[in-house]
């Protein structure tokens, strides 16, 4: 008689019937936690204080590109990129 909507049928999905693959969606939610990805500093790849080295880890990009964005934004933002590794380099805990 009435039509089912997408979200009737994602809330189906989600209340834990078997997804199209035989899991449900909580254990795939579950397997997708397990790759939390955490902002440390690094030990190995830093120039100061290994904040761009670590938040290249976390983001999978090469330091030296966020090492140049970082320099641009102290630049033409007023020092605001200095402010901001200088917080992170405070804040953020150091891996290991």
């Amino acid at each position: 008689m009435f039509q089912n909507t997408a979200f009737e049928n994602t809330a189906r999905r989600v209340s834990g019937k078997v997804g199209e693959y035989g899991e449900t969606v909580r254990e795939e939610m579950n397997r997708a936690g397990d790759t939390v990805r955490r902002f440390r500093r690094s030990r190995a790849n830093r120039m100061l204080g290994g904040v761009c080295g670590g938040a290249a880890t976390m983001l999978g990009v090469d330091a030296a590109l966020l090492r140049v964005l970082l320099v641009a934004a102290t630049l033409f933002g007023f020092g605001a990129g200095a402010l901001l590794y200088l917080v992170c380099w405070l804040l953020v805990p150091e891996e290991g």
